[in-house]
């Protein structure tokens, strides 16, 4: 077969996929594939989010075992819901009975094109990544499921949310029990991942374990560090022998000068024996150990003389940022620039939920990941949050952020400015005409999470909450305008205040009784017939009797 002619069949292919995936999915572009499938980037016009979309080839469909694998990658991928795991949201058949599947899209490069082209990651952001990768392993063990294919490939860095994901789970294999093993697909010895992360006995023949993803994350941490394997080994027996026989090479045999405790960490996870590796969940632990711990002993001393900073952000003071949540979302810094994080959902709504409130607020943990991540298991939150806040550091600078001990979090007013905050803060200080100043509506208007339904509780409850305060202010502003005899200012800020409360009664009856007092009948029966219409179309009710007593006395006196 030609050329053009696996061309014309690839082209007809797509054209296929297009037609049959209409109207509920319209293909963007190819995004990429293999011997069994393609991926395709794809628009959900329902939900209005980019998906990506994996169809297996026809020819794929008449071999079992890749039908089965295909299937299992299915299986894996939905039985696995955690933040830091490439999501599956549906599996469906074209028309030919080929499957395909849709799956979360995550805009940015891989582990292996970070490598690629910018070397070895600095020891900071490495753990991070690892630590990452090994909390995903831990939710994804949890269901029962060995990824068996953990290298940089398989790890994504989205460029919108700044957050690491493990993907790739086309040779998961599920962990088998006495009633499941029936449905153990693999062939023991058929090799068929990167040899170069393949553990020990998966090299011999045997099924791989969840020990077995924790070896590949041994040798992944190698080459996120120094570059290389941790084997010296130029060929394929060689590899092979090394894996099997021989320990890894010393990270300081690298040029590489770790802190204490990160050699151990990668030995525990190469052990020969699956049973003396760590679990992933202490992986996961131990490599959060290394961000926050001996980040600043670490160096390369190589011929180029890289040196890690220490620490550089927490050196220098963070000029202000400014956070504005009432009325809109934006988040700017010095001269205007806005940092990345302003295209993070999540870490910007974390950040808004500890700068929201009276200035130097502190958030217990606990209550953040509850908010955030209600459905992990309290570790997988814990460290969630770990992640979360590393990213906003890394973002925004390490001042803005403090913590008190181990269980609180908040935000340094003097580094990050926040108008809810000054508003809060000025309105408990008795100062309404400032803090109505930094009022321009709502707590973030429009902003949604539909990942974190306790979040969106919190936010509608502290809308209400903030909008009341700032109609309270307005009677204090109200009433002030009023002794002062300044009628108009009263009067302006008394429908202020009603706009901002239109179902508060009795804020109607004040700005009723306000208006008649100060001559204006027809503007007091103008909101009284505003408030009764607002009052019929959302709720079908009519006012009460007492409100429109007062209406009729207001009318007669015209």
């Amino acid at each position: 077969m030609g050329p053009r002619e696996i061309t014309d069949r690839t082209s007809d292919f797509e054209d296929s996929v297009r037609d049959e995936l209409k109207p509920d999915l319209e293909i963007v572009r190819r995004l990429g594939g293999g011997p069994l499938s393609t991926v395709f980037l794809a628009r959900e016009p329902a939900l209005q989010r980019l998906v990506a979309v994996k169809v297996l080839h026809p020819r794929a469909t008449r071999r079992t075992k890749a039908m089965a694998r295909f299937r299992r990658e299915a299986r894996a991928l939905a039985r696995v819901s955690h933040p830091c795991v490439v999501s599956i949201f549906r599996v469906g058949d074209l028309a030919s009975e080929t499957p395909f599947l849709v799956m979360q899209y995550v805009r940015g490069p891989s582990l292996a094109d970070r490598l690629e082209d910018e070397g070895p990651l600095r020891l900071q952001e490495a753990c991070f990544v690892l630590a990452t990768v090994a909390t995903a392993l831990s939710a994804v063990h949890s269901h029962g499921i060995v990824h068996r294919d953990v290298r940089p490939d398989s790890v994504l860095c989205s460029e919108s949310e700044g957050r690491v994901l493990l993907a790739d789970f086309g040779l998961a294999a599920f962990l088998a029990s006495a009633d499941e093993a029936t449905e153990r697909i693999t062939t023991a010895g058929h090799l068929v991942t990167d040899l170069k992360y393949s553990a020990p006995e998966f090299l011999l023949g045997e099924e791989p374990t969840s020990a077995s993803d924790l070896y590949s994350l041994g040798v992944l941490a190698y080459h996120t560090v120094t570059g290389e394997g941790p084997h010296d080994a130029s060929t394929t027996a060689r590899r092979v022998q090394a894996h099997l026989q021989e320990p890894p090479v010393p990270l300081t045999s690298r040029g590489l000068h770790p802190p204490a405790g990160m050699q151990e960490l990668l030995d525990d996870c190469l052990a020969k024996t699956p049973s003396e590796r760590p679990s992933a969940l202490e992986c996961a632990s131990r490599f959060d150990a290394l961000i926050h711990g001996s980040v600043e002993g670490f160096s390369l001393a190589t011929d180029h003389a890289r040196v890690f900073p220490a620490r550089q952000a927490e050196q220098t003071l963070q000029p202000k940022l400014n956070l504005r949540l009432l009325g809109g979302l934006d988040l700017t810094g010095p001269a205007g620039s806005q940092p990345s994080i302003a295209r993070q959902p999540k870490r910007l709504a974390l950040l808004a939920f500890l700068a929201a409130g009276p200035e130097g607020r502190f958030r217990r943990r606990d209550s953040l990941t509850g908010l955030f991540w209600p459905d992990a298991e309290p570790e997988s939150a814990r460290h969630s949050l770990r992640q979360a806040l590393y990213v906003l550091r890394k973002e925004i600078g390490s001042e803005p952020i403090r913590t008190r001990g181990d269980d609180e979090v908040g935000v340094d007013p003097e580094f990050l400015v926040c108008d809810a905050a000054r508003f809060e803060s000025l309105a408990r200080a008795g100062r309404p005409d400032e803090a109505m100043g930094h009022y321009g509506g709502d707590l973030l208007p429009g902003f949604y999470l539909d990942d974190a339904p306790e979040f969106e509780r919190w936010l509608a409850v502290e809308r209400v909450r903030l909008r009341r305060l700032a109609a309270r202010l307005c009677w204090d502003l109200s009433d002030q305008a009023r002794k002062g005899g300044h009628t108009a200012e009263a009067a302006r800020r008394a429908h202020e205040a009603v706009d901002l409360d239109p179902f508060d009664e009795s804020a109607l009856h004040r700005l009723i009784e306000l208006l008649d007092a100060l001559g204006d009948r027809a503007g007091a029966v103008s909101a009284f017939e505003h408030f009764a219409g607002r009052l019929a179309d959302e709720y079908a009710v009519e006012p009460s009797p007492e409100t429109v007593a007062l209406v009729e006395r207001v009318r007669t006196r015209q």
